[in-house]
């Protein structure tokens, strides 16, 4: 997973997707491939993938995972269903869950 953060940092989308995909295929239950994988299937315009994967962090947060973190993920799965939501919008937290 620290290859997909870091792939991600340096704006190299496809392979931080492909590290994700590959950590998640190792366990599936990673929570934190799984929100970082969602936004950026997101950011992609892929709502379909990314609803799924925050469903999947979601339904069981790390006990360390910051708040903020999974009050973005919640808010961006909420506008996935429902449409964008009245408040500031935009990129996740910067830390990981």
């Amino acid at each position: 997973m620290i290859m997909a953060i870091a792939y991600t940092r340096l704006s190299q989308v496809d392979e931080a997707i492909r590290c994700y995909k590959r950590a998640l295929e190792i366990k599936p239950t990673l929570p934190g491939a799984h929100y970082g994988l969602a936004f950026l299937l997101l950011k992609r315009g892929d709502g379909g993938e990314a609803a799924a994967h925050l469903e999947a962090f979601l339904a069981s947060p790390p006990k360390s995972a910051d708040p903020a973190n999974v009050e973005h993920a919640r808010r961006a799965l909420e506008e996935l269903r429902n449409g964008p939501l009245p408040g500031p919008a935009g990129e996740p937290p910067e830390s990981e869950p």
